[in-house]
């Protein structure tokens, strides 16, 4: 999708902030001024979002609908829009205050658009769902440790008579009061509290108690190992597993997000400077120029502030890069710029992850596809430089050559 001037997105959010902010402010009592006021300004609101959808769906067409978060925009405008018609319509005031109530619910979604404006939020809320299958590993080996907990908890503690904090609100007399109880110790809420109120004796108590009248004795030495034992597993260590899975899909969306749409457009931007016919291909002398033009992280070494040191640092790294001198060229010395993209962008990723870094396989439909343009393409970049390299030192020979010639037939005139 064609990149948005960044200050039209800093204007929407800036409206975003200041709808916010308007529906933060209305509480129950406002005075008849202040609602007109907040109405208004929800209404302007209303009408740029409203602006905003229009403009798009006339510049972008069809491509805004590839964005999730576009779809997600137009959903909040189009029910803003029927909302507001059906308000408008309906004489029932009843209805019309059920219709106001879900608009206000509209109206909130927005806020929900700061995600895709502001990049630091995108990337925790992508950490969050590309970590949802460990979430749910996790969630479910912690439902099972509840489950065996409540079972045991149940068998040995329930029949305990109420005193302190057991009580009929937290007790172990059901699994499901049994599972509450679990999940408000895992929080670490007064559980040792619980734990001696269990330890105690209990005055009249029955050793043997039965059913309705439960007033079990003391739970005994056991409830050490028991709350012990399951603050340890679930609550030091199970569910700062949580935090290690959402930490792990963090690192990895950072990894994911070395570039961005701002990266893209600008290596497209450059390249219509070399090639302003639009024929997807450039010349492969002008690669290296090309990728000195780019700025990081796409191009490589470059400092203005010593040209002859940037102009050798930037030769060597150029050099020594193999995803650089696999460029696949054709038989008129030309690169295409599907091929130098991917390249560029497999440098990129091959320097992040290191060691780790493993090429896309032979099967995968990206592969097949850059293969099969590369088919006809015989040569590589490193070949073309190899050849002209080639030239120079034949030339340079010649010119010795010559020139030895030359300084012999003055020292050695004919006679």
């Amino acid at each position: 999708m064609p990149n948005i001037n960044p200050w039209f997105d800093r204007f929407i959010l800036g409206i975003i902030l200041f709808n916010t902010a308007c529906i933060a402010s209305a509480s129950f009592g406002d005075s008849a001024e202040k609602e007109g006021y907040l109405a208004l300004f929800n209404s302007i609101c209303s009408a740029v979002f409203i602006a905003e959808l229009m403009l798009k769906l006339t510049a972008l067409g069809k491509t805004y609908f590839r964005s999730k978060w576009n779809r997600f925009d137009f959903l909040i405008v189009l029910g803003l829009v029927i909302g507001i018609i059906l308000k408008q319509t309906i004489a029932n005031e009843r209805l019309a205050a059920s219709i106001s109530s879900v608009i206000g619910l509209l109206r909130i979604g927005r806020i929900i658009r700061l995600i895709r404006l502001i990049k630091s939020l995108r990337t925790i809320v992508n950490s969050i769902i590309t970590g949802i299958p460990g979430i749910l590993n996790v969630g479910g080996l912690i439902l099972l440790l509840f489950f065996i907990y409540a079972v045991i908890g149940m068998q040995l503690y329930g029949a305990i008579g109420f005193q302190g904090e057991l009580n009929e609100h937290a007790n172990f007399r059901s699994f499901g009061n049994s599972m509450l109880l679990l999940f408000r110790f895992s929080t670490g809420e007064n559980w040792n509290g619980f734990m001696w109120d269990l330890l105690e004796e209990r005055p009249g108590c029955d050793s043997n108690p039965t059913y309705p009248a439960v007033n079990g004795c003391s739970a005994g030495m056991s409830v050490f190992i028991y709350f012990y034992s399951f603050i340890f597993i679930v609550g030091l260590v199970v569910l700062n597993m949580f935090v290690g899975v959402v930490l792990e899909a963090f690192e990895n969306s950072q990894e994911s997000d070395i570039l961005g749409p701002a990266d893209l457009d600008h290596f497209i931007s450059v390249w219509q400077e070399f090639d302003p016919d639009a024929t997807n291909y450039i010349k492969a002398s002008e690669v290296n120029t090309f990728l000195r033009r780019l700025r990081p992280p796409l191009g490589i070494a470059n400092d203005d502030r010593d040209c002859k040191t940037a102009s050798s640092n930037q030769n060597n790294l150029y050099f020594e890069d193999q995803s650089l001198l696999e460029i696949a060229v054709n038989e008129k010395k030309e690169v295409n710029i599907m091929i130098v993209a991917r390249q560029v962008a497999k440098r990129l990723v091959k320097a992040k992850q290191g060691d780790s870094f493993r090429d896309l396989n032979e099967n995968h439909p990206i592969h097949r596809q850059v293969m099969k343009q590369q088919k006809e393409m015989k040569m590589t970049l490193g070949d073309v430089y190899m050849n002209d390299a080639r030239i120079i030192l034949n030339v340079v020979r010649r010119f010795k050559r010559a020139r030895k010639k030359t300084n012999s037939a003055t020292v050695y005139p004919e006679s």
